[in-house]
């Protein structure tokens, strides 16, 4: 059951982050790649660093990856939540820091649930430095 809450999860994250773009409140073009780059570094060594501490600690191949997913995601929910708490939309405002704010937090999800699905599958295949056969 919880299988089913984590895939409806994700696939609503998905849709939050494609509407959001296309609703054309978020000019992409007008933010550069550095932010894009930078919140993929960001994704790869939140991930990387869930993997270095839970071998750390010892935890079984399937711990590590679990440890890892979530340190990767956990908090694309709770940045979305904040920003409508602390910078709220009004209709026909200009809003450069809130759609600012948004911008990164819907990339960074994007970035992490991109992230998640790649490792995922390298691990469905059993490919990669943590999912090969030993």
């Amino acid at each position: 059951m919880s299988r089913c809450f984590i895939h409806l999860s994700t696939i609503l994250l998905g849709l939050y982050v494609l509407g959001a773009i296309s609703s054309g409140r978020i000019e992409l073009a007008s933010y550069g790649w550095r932010t894009p780059l930078a919140l993929f570094l960001f994704g790869t060594l939140c991930m990387w660093s869930g993997v270095a501490a839970a071998t750390l600690f010892r935890l079984a191949r399937n711990d590590r990856f679990t440890v890892a997913i979530e340190v990767l995601v956990r908090n694309g929910g709770l940045a979305l939540l904040l920003k409508a708490a602390l910078l709220p939309s009004v209709a026909g405002v200009a809003n450069p820091i809130g759609d600012g704010a948004l911008y990164v937090i819907l990339f960074y999800v994007g970035v992490s649930l991109g992230i998640g699905l790649y490792e995922v599958t390298l691990k469905r295949l059993k490919w990669g430095v943590l999912y090969a056969e030993r």
